[in-house]
């Protein structure tokens, strides 16, 4: 089973890599999901920001969601491309690249499921739902390619909503990474 997990995970032969400063553009047909997080320990919650961008940099969708129980920031961030996946699934994507800043979880990530880690369950959940697609990568990248995700996070700090928004961004959020290129 093993096995399976590095080939789903890294089909393109990598355990991981890491992507420039700046956001790059996926290859035509595949949607990049940047993902990110932010934890309210005290609540014990996380918020979620998701971007998903096509080769020409357009936002396909972005959202801002609540999650219960994050108990650390690598629990946060783990959730944080759990929930991504999950609206790619829902949205009925099959090729996709998931990227995220934080190391830590995609390591965890790729270096399969350990039924004695204290998050095995999300790395198992994450491994899963990545069988789902024809074509699924996970890739760490630095923060300054992730910073429209932790934008849209921000939007939704202190709010319980679950929120979507289709072709665009968050209201009154400017698409940075594409105008600078």
């Amino acid at each position: 089973m093993f096995d399976d997990y590095i080939q789903v995970v890294s089909t393109s032969g990598q355990l991981f890599s890491t992507s420039g400063e700046g956001w790059t553009p996926p290859e035509e047909g595949i949607l990049k999901i940047n993902v990110d997080a932010v934890t309210q320990l005290p609540l014990q919650q996380a918020v979620v920001g998701i971007v998903m961008r096509d080769h020409d940099g357009s936002v396909f969708l972005s959202a801002a969601l609540t999650v219960r129980g994050a108990e650390s920031i690598l629990h946060a961030e783990l959730l944080a491309i759990l929930h991504g996946l999950k609206v790619a699934r829902d949205v009925s994507l099959t090729h996709n690249t998931v990227e995220s800043d934080c190391l830590l979880a995609v390591n965890k990530v790729l270096k399969g499921v350990n039924s004695f880690s204290k998050w095995s369950y999300v790395t198992r959940d994450i491994f899963f739902t990545m069988k789902l697609f024809e074509n699924c990568i996970l890739i760490h990248t630095k923060c300054g390619s992730n910073r429209l995700a932790d934008v849209v996070y921000k939007t939704r700090c202190l709010s319980d909503d679950h929120t979507v928004w289709w072709h665009c961004l968050t209201p009154d959020v400017c698409n940075y990474d594409v105008i600078s290129q």
